[in-house]
């Protein structure tokens, strides 16, 4: 036999501890435990595909609705805008920048957008409108939705499994501590007897 042969027997008996006069309760319980805890991962594991196929949608749905009342358009950089300093660290790419663009109603407007350092002024930048001409955010895109779902899904299951190894783990230390408690008490009655003689 090896180690592998070795490993299995041993995960089996923990799962399934021999009845017999060295099994103990506590050896017992344990199998039980195991047995529950492997019940209750692999059934958390629709679960959390189902919270991340909820998720998905919801987040779907709201970025097509982004998508429908959002649009882009084009502003023009009215000053340049500061080149980034040679040297510096910790400097992001973009810096605020007066620009003007026009809205979906035929109106001129100026306002603060980000654009990337050193650009020029007459410079076109993509900027996001909503359905009155305001600034907002880029849509967020189906891609982005696909990625929080499976990180929640992910992450959901992966905290089940952590909370049952927790619950194994701590309840087989219960169980160590009572047993070597009981080992200590017998250990004690013999070396009496042993040091009256």
């Amino acid at each position: 036999m090896d180690t592998k042969d070795f490993k299995a027997i041993r995960y089996w008996k923990v799962l399934c501890p021999p009845r017999g006069e060295l099994s103990r309760p506590g050896d017992r319980a344990l199998g039980v435990l195991a047995g529950f805890l492997a019940l209750v991962a692999l059934l958390a594991l629709p679960l959390a595909a189902a919270l991340g196929s909820e998720i998905y949608a919801s987040q779907n749905q709201a970025a097509q609705s982004e998508l429908a009342t959002r649009h882009q358009a084009t502003a023009t950089l009215l000053a340049d805008v500061p080149a980034a300093i040679a040297g510096a660290r910790g400097v992001s790419g973009d810096e605020s920048a007066r620009a003007r663009w026009l809205r979906p109603d035929g109106s001129m407007v100026e306002g603060v957008i980000e654009a990337a350092r050193g650009a020029k002024a007459g410079t076109d930048v993509a900027v996001w409108l909503d359905q009155a001409g305001n600034r907002v955010d880029a849509p967020d895109t189906p891609g982005k939705a696909v990625g929080e779902a499976v990180s929640v899904a992910v992450l959901g299951w992966l905290a089940v499994l952590a909370a049952c190894a927790l619950t194994f783990v701590g309840t087989r230390w219960m169980i160590d501590r009572s047993r070597y408690a009981a080992w200590d008490r017998e250990w004690e009655k013999v070396e009496s007897g042993w040091s009256r003689k």
